[in-house]
């Protein structure tokens, strides 16, 4: 795994926003597994990833998803895929991640998972 190299993180109300951005593919991957330790090093159960500018995703990437809601689940924390393009729900429904359970919460922008965070602490 990649060491150093992080992708951006944004803190909104204190919940981590990583910005993705290019391929998610086998030679980012790493990257993003990197990022995904380096906040739950941080005790982070609830991450937002920021899907606006990746143009595309493969297996490796794909693995990379599910690395962080494994060790997400493993936490009872979730994890806030946001601003997913129409090619990027397809791969992640094709590859059956849409339907993972409680763990992955696919949501249409920031606000909106901040806001479903905000819903489920209130619960």
């Amino acid at each position: 795994m990649e060491s150093g190299r992080l992708f951006p993180i944004e803190y909104v109300q204190e919940i981590p926003l990583i910005h993705v951005s290019g391929d998610l593919d086998y030679a980012s991957a790493p990257i993003l597994k990197s990022t995904i330790l380096h906040l739950l090093s941080a005790h982070s159960t609830r991450i937002i990833l920021d899907l606006d500018k990746v143009a595309f995703i493969d297996s490796g990437g794909m693995s990379a998803i599910i690395f962080a809601i494994k060790k997400l689940s493993e936490l009872s924390g979730h994890l806030y895929l946001v601003n997913c393009t129409p090619r990027v729900v397809q791969k992640l429904k094709i590859g059956g991640l849409t339907n993972i359970g409680h763990t992955l919460v696919v949501c249409k922008s920031p606000g909106d998972a901040i806001r479903n965070i905000q819903h489920q602490q209130s619960i």
